[in-house]
């Protein structure tokens, strides 16, 4: 029993009473479910969201906030807030783990949760982490604290005698990031200069921005007329680009980069990481029969005749509008296993 959490968090009813929809997780597909909760579109439940995060925000308006076109409050949800609207409960804290046969969530403070029909939308991890230094001296994009902490560095640099800012990744986010950072550095962002920006200074025009891609062209999955007219765009707002380069080392002030078959070392104040993301492993697949067609994962119960077939149908409806085209890391599973406890699974 989870008492702590409030009487919603008691151990899963039985058939005659209402079904526990548990969302683990508050990844954008979760969010469509509470908007049809909070709109009367979800069949009866007991709705139940948890995360450890106290803001949601959405990576896709990052760049626009640096370059001072947006404030936190646009690009990022209230997490109480709209749990509370949508009627259901916030359980503060991360999953860590599922158990599938006895339908229960460990989180990361040691609690469980039970449920009777669980929706996994974690969101995904940043690729390249395993890079010696990367996890000590590069920042990523989320979560909120790391995108401040971007903020509040390339700020301090641009009032000081300047500095090196190199980000590393060529796909769109990562010239978005990249010219979004040259902006605010030179204080004429569109909107006004974030706080801490000193428009026009010398040391804001000091501070250089480097993009460095392993690919031999930026955004290699779009069309080359793009590709080119981005490496334009770059080079006429003073970016350098290094393409075909590969970071092998961080260190404190230092990145390695190897071009060619030779590694160099540069000076790098703030290290910017936007390779991408990739799909988080381990707990999820733990006893769950996956399913790569959907924008989230799904799992119920091994007794699946206690769920309404309208709540399983409308969970899965629900976290399925959106782009046709799920984001990576983000995949359903549904059904019962054979009861294995969390953990990573070998193929």
């Amino acid at each position: 029993m989870t008492e702590r959490y409030g009487e919603k968090v008691q151990p899963a009813p039985d058939a005659a009473a209402r079904p526990r929809l548990v969302l683990a997780g508050l990844g954008h597909s979760h969010l469509f479910v509470l908007e049809a909760a909070r709109q009367g579109r979800l069949p009866a439940c007991d709705l139940v969201v948890c995360t450890g995060e106290a803001r949601h925000v959405y990576s896709g308006m990052v760049p626009g906030w640096l370059a001072g076109q947006y404030t936190i409050d646009e690009l990022s949800i209230d997490v109480a807030a709209a749990v509370r609207a949508a009627g259901g409960t916030l359980v503060p804290a991360h999953v860590t783990g599922i158990d599938p046969r006895a339908r229960t969530l460990t989180l990361a403070d040691g609690n469980t949760v039970p449920y009777d029909v669980c929706s996994i939308a974690v969101g995904s991890q940043v690729s390249g982490k395993a890079i010696p230094g990367v996890a000590e001296h590069a920042v990523a994009v989320k979560p909120l604290a790391a995108i401040r902490t971007i903020g509040e560095r390339l700020d301090a640099l641009a009032r000081s005698s300047g500095g090196q800012v190199v980000v590393v990744g060529g796909g769109m986010a990562g010239v978005e990031l990249a010219l979004a950072l040259r902006t605010r550095a030179n204080g004429d962002a569109s909107r006004g200069a974030p706080a801490g920006t000193l428009e026009g200074t010398p040391g804001g025009q000091s501070v250089r921005v480097s993009l460095v891609s392993r690919d031999t062209v930026l955004a290699s999955d779009r069309h080359p007329r793009v590709s080119r007219r981005l490496e334009r765009v770059c080079e006429a707002r003073g970016i350098e680009l290094r393409l075909a380069t590969t970071p092998v080392q961080l260190d404190a002030g230092r990145i390695t980069l190897q071009h060619a078959g030779e590694q160099q070392r540069r000076r790098a104040d703030l290290v910017v990481w936007a390779t991408g993301e990739k799909r988080r492993r381990g707990w999820p697949r733990a006893g769950c029969r996956l399913m790569r067609a959907a924008s989230c994962w799904w799992t119920t119960g091994c007794n699946q005749s206690a769920i309404p077939a309208s709540l399983r149908l409308a969970t899965r409806r629900r976290s399925r509008r959106g782009p046709t085209r799920p984001r990576r890391g983000v995949r359903r599973a549904h059904g019962a296993a054979a009861g294995a406890r969390a953990g990573p699974r070998t193929r």
